[in-house]
């Protein structure tokens, strides 16, 4: 972002970005390790639920 604007960068939307990515990631492990027994859908939606809860 900072690259096309030229604007000073907010880490807050690369961290973002970084945790979503970790989330992902670890999901993919976790599928992998249970030879896709799991949907991966449902991997994701723990992982992301463990940076943030999904209910309130």
């Amino acid at each position: 972002m900072v690259r096309r604007t030229g604007a000073t960068a907010d880490p807050g939307g690369s961290a973002l970005i970084a945790g979503a990515l970790g989330c992902l990631d670890a999901a993919i492990e976790t599928w992998v390790e249970r030879d896709g027994t799991v949907p991966l859908p449902r991997l994701l939606d723990q992982a992301m639920g463990a940076v943030h809860p999904l209910a309130p």
